[in-house]
């Protein structure tokens, strides 16, 4: 997680917001909220789950982020909620659907559409620490698997600039 934090630190070189000059694109902005005080005893009992080690890290650093964020409009990016709004916001989302399992912990969403980021956080299945993006259009099924671990998606969405890299169509395919 130390690594995804640096890269992450590294898009705010010009202050809590960096223009991210990409081709034919508009002006992209990271924002970083400094780190909150927060239980994860607290947490944990009010949620029912089992916050994985990388998510504990990352709320230690920074409290929540706004990625990749279309700075024009506001109609793309990530926002990854504090430990506040996670506990505010997570179990209202999990409520809302019948496709929510036991220990499913939803810590953002995507702005400009309705998919948010799952955390599998019951540590007893396999499946501890996964990341899946919701989109409550399809079945649970048809939603990504977009890395093993909090930390491997962090990565993954930083080097793809803020590309959802899970909807590229497969090689070959036009």
């Amino acid at each position: 997680m130390d690594d995804q934090l640096k890269r992450l630190r590294g898009l705010e070189v010009a202050g809590p917001f960096v223009e991210l000059a990409l081709p034919n694109k508009p002006t992209f902005a990271t924002r970083l909220s400094p780190p909150v005080a927060w239980s994860l005893d607290l947490v944990e009992r009010r949620l029912g789950v089992s916050i994985p080690d990388d998510v504990g890290d990352f709320w230690a650093a920074i409290g929540g982020a706004r990625l990749v964020e279309d700075a024009s409009f506001g109609q793309w990016g990530l926002v990854l909620w504090s430990p506040e709004e996670t506990v505010e916001r997570s179990p209202m989302e999990v409520r809302s659907r019948d496709q929510y399992r036991p220990g499913d912990l939803i810590v953002g969403e995507f702005l400009g559409d309705s998919d948010l980021v799952l955390i599998r956080s019951n540590s007893t299945l396999p499946d501890y620490g996964s990341v899946l993006i919701v989109e409550p259009i399809y079945a649970r099924s048809a939603w990504s698997e977009v890395g093993r671990s909090f930390a491997e998606f962090l990565g993954r969405y930083v080097d793809a600039r803020g590309d959802k890299f899970w909807e590229r169509p497969a090689h070959g395919s036009s």
